[in-house]
């Protein structure tokens, strides 16, 4: 009997092709970021459930940021779709950091944006 891979080993990208050179981009600096991140965080096996939340959380905020139309007015999109996607980074950012190591937490800190920590954790 075959079993489903694990979530964090699915494809993180929807099998839609990309719309155009700048979503192609976004796509694949999206992946490579996440990569990098998940390599110098030293993420464990203890922790890719939280990891794998928090990744997919960074690159559907990529695939919107992508999305959106740079001649609209709004060029980051709708405030409220913007307001949606900060809930978001934040709610996978605390579930990943309750799993973090002291000095991967540290880390973390040093490499996320302030719009990615958690309510509480700041830069010092």
């Amino acid at each position: 009997m075959q079993t489903a891979p694990h979530p964090a080993l699915q494809p993180a990208l929807p099998a839609r092709p990309p719309r155009g050179p700048r979503e192609f981009r976004a796509r694949s600096k999206a992946r490579g970021h996440v990569a990098d991140l998940e390599a110098r965080l030293a993420i464990t096996g203890e922790q890719t459930e939280a990891w794998a939340a928090f990744a997919e959380t960074l690159r559907a905020n990529a695939r919107r940021m992508a999305s959106v139309d740079d001649r609209a007015q709004q060029p980051f999109g709708a405030l409220p779709d913007r307001l949606a996607a900060l809930r978001s980074m934040t709610g996978a950012a605390a579930q990943l950091f309750a799993v973090l190591e002291a000095p991967q937490q540290r880390m973390a800190v040093e490499l996320l944006p302030l719009c990615c920590l958690p309510r509480g954790i700041s830069r010092a």
